[in-house]
């Protein structure tokens, strides 16, 4: 996502290390920061998409943190499922951003 923002919206290094400072404060860390970008500006693209880029977002956050900062074991099937979610996160973005 960051990639999107310098090849699409073409921003500097220094607009979003500071746009990140102040977004990160203002919307509780980096990735909920990023997210809410994206996410605007894929709605001024592709409305339809929002909705699933959304949910295959917050699925695959919720298996990261279960994964990273609790003590659950994630299965094979749902370590799958974040590699499908990854990927069709990634096929939204390629189809509606210079990558």
């Amino acid at each position: 996502m960051l990639h999107v923002l310098f090849k699409d919206l073409h921003k500097s290094e220094d607009e979003i290390e500071q746009e990140a400072k102040q977004g990160s404060i203002d919307e509780n860390g980096f990735h909920n920061w990023i997210k809410g970008v994206i996410t605007r500006e894929l709605f001024t693209r592709d409305f339809n998409l929002v909705r699933d880029f959304n949910n295959f977002f917050g699925q695959l956050k919720s298996l990261r943190i279960k994964a990273d900062y609790k003590n659950i074991i994630i299965k094979e099937s749902k370590a799958k499922d974040a590699l499908s979610f990854s990927k069709t996160i990634n096929e939204i973005l390629s189809e509606k951003f210079e990558i």
